[in-house]
């Protein structure tokens, strides 16, 4: 299913709380919106690890995009985050790392303990990222 546009009034009192509640957490109000959104309708486990996944996805992507340092990447708090979702969050890990090249790779080892990248290819970005999804497939995540 692909996202879906919604235009619908807020009341001001209600939009002045989503705002702060945005400003504080360094995100977007339309971002805010959607965690807000998440948060009140209720979902499956599955359904709620894969929403939480997309919006901390984003909100890494968004506040890393020009840092150079992997470091600094993965000790992002919403990177963390995914890492505390656990098992579950893998297959959301592998299908984002099909769809472009991001650094998951800490991530995904420190989730499952496994690590299919051999020392001589730390560093390779497309050849790591080819060893965690033929991993991924031969472990039926994805």
């Amino acid at each position: 299913m692909s996202d879906q546009t919604l235009t619908v009034p807020i009341p001001a009192p209600l939009y002045q709380r989503l705002k702060q509640r945005a400003d504080q957490a360094r995100r977007p109000v339309e971002e805010e919106v959607l965690v807000a959104l998440a948060e009140a309708v209720p979902v499956s486990e599955d359904e709620a690890v894969g929403e939480r996944f997309d919006v901390l996805a984003r909100q890494w992507k968004a506040d890393t995009a020009l840092l150079s340092s992997t470091t600094a990447m993965t000790a992002h708090p919403a990177y963390q985050a995914i890492i505390a979702l656990g098992l579950p969050v893998v297959p959301y890990l592998l299908r984002d790392l099909e769809r472009e090249p991001a650094h998951w790779f800490e991530a995904l080892q420190a989730i499952t303990g496994a690590n299919p990248v051999p020392p001589e290819l730390w560093g390779n970005i497309p050849a790591m990222r080819a060893a965690w999804l033929t991993w991924g497939r031969d472990q039926g995540w994805i």
